[in-house]
């Protein structure tokens, strides 16, 4: 079909320039490469040498520690020459940020230095302000030092290494002493870096110009793409989670590979930053003062279990334990349940990624849910739940086959290419799998493939779209191999709209019940990306036939009945409110107090444990073939306890059960 053109994993030969220099080399490799790919081809004029020149900053000194303005000044100043040098394949900016990143390395580890020989004070009113989608550098040295003082003084609120008794003042010395080691730990790696300043710098150059394009093209190094290629191994002991440096200096999961102990954990979805990384033989690390690679290379020399602790995009705080194992190639990587009660039977299945058939399945998600789908028909469902919260999306042919479970035929979704071709995906296979009641839950961190789900679900008027708006993007990316094979390189490609034309980018698929979260206290999404593509629209002709429009005002309006009346979602407004005081527009502000941090940990952790289990009205079992399957599968039958456990206690899925109830009544 058409758009298998759309994921490509080659890239026939380049054009390249003479060997004499293989940095530049690959620099003119890569432009040519995005010229020949990317949707929105940069001119590499005096615009975008300063975005380079901004963005090989923010990968390099992401929370702004090390570098001042005047440095920044000093590369933006000459960011005129950039874009055309480059093109030319004059790499020099890295040879000269090499002497100034070092003294700017140097110059904080002095300042931490001083820091450790003076007692912290912390009866004095102060915060520390984290900047979440901007970055603001510092001037002189002696604000450097202040902003170093407040990360260090929180480093000690927060350390809970030493004893309770010691933690009650926390200007204990040896708080001190530990938490400055931890960054001149940091320091003393960014000065010695494995691969070398130099490949580490060009590393960084690739990746500034691949995010200076859009937020979501990026560039592999051979060692990153070893890594990757390793969690993707059935042959390989893996935890299963991809990891990426993210502009703002988390590390967050940019894939979970299924089959893995990751996938089977329901809770963790692409997006969530790790914080923290504990083994039973290994102290307990601080993820932000490591890069994704290290990570990554941490990871590997752990041979059994690892304990992650997890921030959501929506402020949520979780605590995973996986496992290191070879990725099981089960037959179907999809799990259901079947929640019933005297009067109803619904199926739920969740969907963390729309994996492919060539991601260690041999189906893929689409024929996986089919399948899942006919034992649900076997338990005679009345309704069924399919949970896409927190997907950021996969392949767009599993997708659109997706999409063709629900729906007779017609169009799903328009795309179009570089070169402003546009073409209508389809499902052109007569009759569905399921034809009941839907309703399909999305939130903020559903993207890309789950929002081009839910838009055609909503087109043919096949499901109530219940939650959060999603996360608003709407553009494509192809992985291709870099000229000499040693590199990867993924690369924005398409677009794509909905049936009638229209664009989620930066805008999201909105839902038809809105349920509150904490998504929106903070500043996430597409829109909040920097140097994000603009939304735009196409005039084409697409053919499809909606069914009979749903009864979306009434269920809308006894849902906010129930809502307005569950103490879960009343304490959620009320932790919102509370929590708006410490996070303003771009900004979270920190109290750098005991008792502050101390009402943002109880705001933020907040669970009341007096309510009552949220599915106690309703029983919640496996399908007869899973249960069948579970019994002579002791790893799947606690995969499974995991999910059941997540789902009885989740208010959304409990919400969204009633919507489905009171839909299957009025269609009666």
């Amino acid at each position: 079909m058409l758009y298998r053109l759309f994921f490509l994993f080659l890239l026939g030969p380049l054009i390249g320039l003479a060997q004499s220099d293989f940095s530049c080399q690959k620099v003119v490799q890569f432009k040519q490469l995005l010229d020949a790919q990317h949707i929105k081809p940069q001119v590499w004029d005096e615009k975008f040498g300063a975005k380079v020149v901004e963005q090989f900053f923010l990968l390099i000194d992401p929370q702004a520690r090390y570098f001042n303005q005047d440095e920044l000044n000093l590369f933006l100043a000459n960011s005129g020459k950039l874009g055309n040098a480059l093109a030319k394949g004059d790499c020099s900016i890295i040879k000269e940020l090499t002497p100034i990143y070092k003294n700017a390395l140097t110059r904080a580890d002095r300042l931490i230095h001083v820091i450790n020989q003076t007692p912290m004070v912390f009866d004095k009113k102060d915060t520390l302000r984290l900047r979440m989608t901007s970055t603001v550098y510092l001037t002189t040295d002696d604000e450097l030092k202040k902003q170093w003082t407040r990360i260090i003084k929180l480093g000690m609120l927060t350390d809970n290494s030493l004893s309770k008794a010691d933690a009650t003042t926390r200007n204990d010395k040896a708080f001190l002493d530990r938490i400055c080691n931890k960054y001149l730990n940091v320091i003393k790696r960014r000065l010695t870096v494995q691969e070398g300043m130099d490949e580490f710098l060009l590393d960084k150059l690739m990746n500034a110009i691949a995010t200076s394009y859009d937020p979501h093209t990026e560039f592999f190094s051979k060692r990153v793409k070893q890594l990757f290629l390793d969690a993707l191994s059935s042959d390989h002991f893996s935890f299963g989670v991809i990891l990426k440096d993210d502009p703002y200096g988390n590390i967050v999961i940019s894939r979970i590979v299924p089959g893995s102990s990751a996938w089977d954990y329901s809770n963790l979805h692409v997006g969530d930053i790790i914080t923290t990384v504990e083994s039973p033989h290994m102290e307990k690390i601080d993820a932000n003062l490591y890069s994704s690679e290290e990570i990554d290379e941490i990871l590997t020399t752990i041979s059994s279990e690892v304990e992650l602790s997890v921030k959501k995009p929506s402020g949520e705080k979780i605590t995973v334990k996986l496992k290191k194992q070879k990725l099981r190639d089960d037959e179907n990587k999809i799990k259901s349940l079947v929640l019933s009660n005297d009067k109803n039977k619904f199926g739920y299945v969740n969907l963390p990624v729309f994996f492919s058939k060539s991601e260690l399945s041999k189906t893929g998600c689409a024929t996986d849910l089919a399948k899942e789908i006919i034992q649900l028909k076997k338990a005679k469902i009345q309704g069924l739940i399919l949970d896409l919260r927190n997907n950021g999306g996969g392949d767009l042919e599993e997708a659109i086959d997706l999409a063709g479970i629900f729906i007779d035929k017609g169009a799903i979704c328009i795309t179009k290419t570089q070169k402003q071709e546009t073409i209508t995906l389809k499902d052109n296979t007569l009759g569905t799998a399921y034809d009941g009641p839907l309703v399909v839950m999305i939130n903020r961190g559903s993207a890309s493939a789950s929002e081009i789900f839910a838009a055609a679900m909503r087109a043919h008027n096949r499901a109530i779209l219940v939650g959060g708006t999603t996360y608003g993007k709407g553009t494509g990316q192809t992985v291709l191999l870099f000229p000499g094979n040693q590199e990867i390189v993924k690369v924005t490609s398409f677009r794509f709209y909905d049936v009638k034309g229209r664009s989620n980018q930066e805008r999201g698929v909105d839902p038809d019940i809105v349920l509150p979260d904490l998504y929106s206290l903070y500043n996430y999404g597409e829109s909040s990306e920097r140097n994000v593509i603009k939304r735009d629209a196409v005039d084409k002709k697409t053919y499809y036939t909606p069914l009979d429009p749903m009864p979306i005002d009434l269920l809308r309006d006894s849902s906010y009945r129930r809502v307005s009346k569950n103490i879960f979602f009343n304490n959620l407004e009320q932790q919102k409110k509370a929590m708006s005081a410490y996070i303003k527009d771009d900004e979270i502000i920190l109290p750098l107090t005991k008792a502050g941090l101390a009402e943002i940990e109880f705001q933020q952790e907040k669970d009341d444990n007096t309510l009552k289990p949220v599915a106690n009205h309703y029983t919640i079992k496996l399908t007869n073939f899973d249960q069948q399957v579970n019994g002579v599968d002791t790893f799947g039958a606690s995969t499974f306890k995991t999910l059941i456990d997540n789902v009885s206690s989740d208010y959304y899925i409990d919400e969204a059960l009633n919507i489905l109830r009171n839909y299957t009544q009025l269609n009666k």
